[in-house]
């Protein structure tokens, strides 16, 4: 009986091993998922925690790697003590997010939020995130709304929901009217496997990042995703010659990105890192390195900048070299910024190298996100710059803000708006010397890598001539305003020249307003249309003629008719004070009086009377149409001031004459 006893045993235990095998492996999935997690190896954790999900098969002894490039540091969370399954799906989300496949982390954190605990309290912001990147605005803010309402804490997170609701309404408003602009992805082989970030164009030669893999690396061993710098000749317009790497006398391994050329292309900055050997080392740090062109055209083995720019402890990255070579703007996380990573410059000497203090480029510049990937321009001030901290379409945006650098007086930095920024991730910035045309790099089209962009930005030009509508004479400094229609901004504003033109360029399709206003002239108004705008470049809008007026005069209306001894206006004098009433809300000062006049028919007392009346049927129309009280008053004269006789010199009765009296007039007051 022993024997069998032990023999069932033996079988019931051989039936739990699969069971006790699955479980195992969920553990070990899990524990070398959470490693790769906190090595910032987003990809090869995704792939370990959907292995401890069974949604993977196995592929023994395979070490995973992704092509990402350089970190950030916003949202790296991670939620503790948590049911095994919840905490792997939400880990998989999290992993998903955090190399950017937005696509794939949405609806991970989707079946987070059906849990329906208090486990993950950021998991409906996370997944707001990934609605924007996707461009499901209405979703995200849907999600951001109910986050806010539920999440009580003042701090990083609560900031971020804030930040990610102004920018999916902003992103809204941008789509809608887009700027003009042709976006252009650069072929292979400058985009490959692998991210491509980071250009410069000189005449002849594009410089950029990438991390396609190296055939000198075994995958088994190491990444073979490493970033290094690459150069391709131009062959005309955005066709290339094939990269080639550029030694730089350093280990393989060593990774090399964000180069920066000085004048004269004679030294070349850019950011060096290891990427991490050991597992307890979880994320690399970064520093600032140089290398010089040598007589022989080699570069030499990079060299550090020094201690000006990198701090032991902190990341220094992606520097740029002004154009006149005396300053060095980089991104870095030391102390005395506004957090994350902020912009620096520091002076340079003759010899490249720095030599004083960084000086932070300020709170205008700066925020309590990230600021990167840095360009200057010496003649203009124009600054380009990327953050993820400031209102835009999601992710990193392009900037743009003026100033000059030692003076410390910047203007507020302007999103370059859609579709030069995307959904998701857009930096470098870096013009091709072609008006309008500038190189950058961008996730927008890619679930994990920067790609290279060539972007040609264009506008609608919008001109007109003014003339006098009397003389039909071209009017000299007319002031002619451009407003935005929807948003009722000023976007430009000029006097016409000794040929009454007027010339502006807009940069999208948004319906426009053009208002026109000269001393002693009716100011006057004219609408822009998106349909005026949708096949042109250049609109020329038709002739605007204006009125002159003197103050005190009176100016007859034409075709202001009644019925026969009434003061009802008939529909069609309705028309004619519609004209009216546009000049009155074109010329808001204007204080005005209303005058009706009659023929010599009647009596003196019943004219006077019956012209009140129809001088205050004029003024109580143009109240119905808006125009304020206060800028109005009615006075009837009757038949007195005549313009033309009521009868002819023999006595008989003059109909024309009389028809000439029976009138409607204004008169300015006030201007």
């Amino acid at each position: 009986m022993r024997k069998k006893n032990i023999f069932y045993m033996a079988i019931g235990a051989l039936l739990l091993l699969p069971a006790i095998t699955s479980a195992q492996y969920i553990v070990d999935y899990k524990r070398q998922g959470d490693t790769y997690f906190a090595q910032h190896n987003y990809y090869g954790a995704a792939v370990l925690y959907q292995k401890a999900l069974n949604l993977l098969p196995d592929t023994s002894g395979k070490t995973y790697f992704y092509p990402y490039a350089m970190k950030t540091t916003f949202g790296k969370r991670k939620e503790k003590n948590a049911d095994q399954y919840e905490y792997l799906v939400y880990q998989l989300g999290e992993s998903f997010r955090l190399y950017k496949d937005y696509a794939s982390a949405e609806p991970w954190y989707e079946k987070v939020l059906q849990f329906n605990n208090d486990k993950f309290p950021l998991a409906r912001l996370w997944y707001a995130v990934c609605l924007r990147s996707d461009q499901k605005y209405a979703d995200a803010i849907s999600q951001l709304d109910q986050f806010q309402a539920s999440y009580t804490k003042q701090d990083a997170c609560s900031q971020r929901a804030g930040l990610e609701l102004k920018s999916c309404r902003f992103a809204l408003d941008q789509m809608a009217f887009s700027r003009l602009a042709h976006i252009q992805k650069l072929p292979t082989p400058i985009n490959d496997s692998g991210s491509a970030y980071a250009p410069v164009i000189t005449d002849t030669t594009l410089y950029f990042t990438s991390s396609r893999p190296l055939s000198s690396i075994n995958p088994r061993k190491a990444n073979p995703y490493v970033n290094k710098i690459y150069k391709a000749g131009i062959s005309g317009g955005n066709s290339f010659d094939k990269p080639v790497m550029i030694t730089l006398g350093s280990d393989p391994t060593t990774e090399l990105a964000a180069q920066s050329l000085s004048p004269g292309y004679t030294r070349m900055y850019f950011t060096e890192w290891q990427q991490p050997k050991r597992k307890k080392d979880s994320q690399a740090h970064y520093e600032i390195t140089m290398s010089r062109m040598g007589s022989d055209s080699v570069w030499s083995a990079p060299v550090s900048v020094g201690g000006f720019v990198n701090v032991q402890g902190y990341d220094s990255k992606e520097a740029f070299a002004t154009p006149d070579g005396q300053y060095l703007i980089f991104s870095s996380d030391r102390p005395g910024g506004q957090g994350g990573y902020d912009l620096w410059y520091c002076p340079l000497n003759l010899d490249g190298m720095p030599s004083g203090d960084a000086v932070n480029m300020g709170v205008v510049i700066n925020t309590s996100g990230d600021e990167a990937s840095p360009y200057y321009n010496s003649k203009t001030g124009e600054l380009v710059f990327s953050s993820n901290g400031r209102v835009g379409l999601g992710g990193f945006d392009l900037y743009e803000s003026d100033g000059t650098i030692g003076a410390g007086k910047w203007s507020e930095p302007k999103d370059l708006g859609y579709p030069v920024n995307s959904a998701k991730d857009d930096n470098f910035y870096y013009p091709s010397g072609k008006e309008g045309n500038f190189y950058t790099s961008s996730d927008r089209e890619s679930v994990c890598c920067m790609e290279l962009f060539n972007i040609q930005l264009s506008h609608i030009a919008i001109t007109g001539t003014v003339r006098d509508c009397d003389s039909a004479k071209p009017l000299p400094g007319v002031e002619v305003t451009l407003t935005d229609s929807i948003s009722h901004k000023t976007i430009g504003s000029q006097l016409t020249d000794d040929a009454g033109h007027y010339r502006f360029t807009v940069i999208n399709r948004k319906p426009l307003k053009l208002h026109f206003d000269k001393d002693e002239y009716f100011s006057k108004s004219a609408i822009i249309t998106t349909n005026d705008l949708s096949q042109v470049d250049t609109l020329f809008s038709n002739e605007i003629c204006m009125n002159h007026f003197v103050i005190g005069k009176p100016i007859v209306i034409p075709n202001i008719e009644y019925d026969f001894n009434k003061a009802t206006l008939r529909p069609e004098s309705e028309s004619v004070l519609d004209s009216l009433a546009q000049i009155l809300k074109d010329n808001p000062k204007l204080i005005v009086q209303m005058r009706s006049y009659t023929d010599s028919i009647g009596s003196f007392d019943y004219n006077r009377k019956l012209s009140q009346r129809r001088a205050q049927s004029c003024v109580d129309y143009l109240l119905s149409q808006g125009i304020p009280s206060y800028r109005m008053s009615a006075k009837g004269y009757g038949e007195t001031d005549p313009i033309a006789p009521n009868s002819l010199p023999d006595g008989k009765d003059n109909p024309a004459g009389r028809q000439k009296n029976r009138r409607t007039a204004f008169v300015v007051l006030k201007d």
